[in-house]
């Protein structure tokens, strides 16, 4: 399992092997505008349903389809929209 975080620092989402979960919390984001996009870019992959929206959810929601299950086309869109809503962070290996 692991997370990554949104442009403002904090996570939008965890990955595992049994589910994706992607944090929908406004203040998780730069702006209401920017996770509206991120929801509507998932929808588009047909991650989330077409009628799902992000107003009436507390924190968080699973997507439709597990990281297992998706075609290759799903995968790499899945893999550009993260590349568009997280941040990038160098790291180092220790040891």
């Amino acid at each position: 399992m692991f997370g990554l975080a949104g442009k403002n620092g904090q996570q939008i989402v965890s990955v595992s092997t049994t589910y994706i979960y992607s944090m929908l919390r406004e203040s998780r984001y730069l702006e209401q505008g920017e996770r509206d996009r991120f929801v509507e870019d998932l929808r588009k992959l047909k991650l989330y349903p077409s009628d799902f929206t992000a107003i009436s959810i507390r924190d968080g929601k699973s997507l439709s389809i597990k990281l297992e299950d998706m075609d290759e086309n799903q995968f790499a869109g899945f893999l550009e929209v993260l590349g568009r809503y997280c941040i990038e962070r160098s790291t180092t290996a220790l040891g």
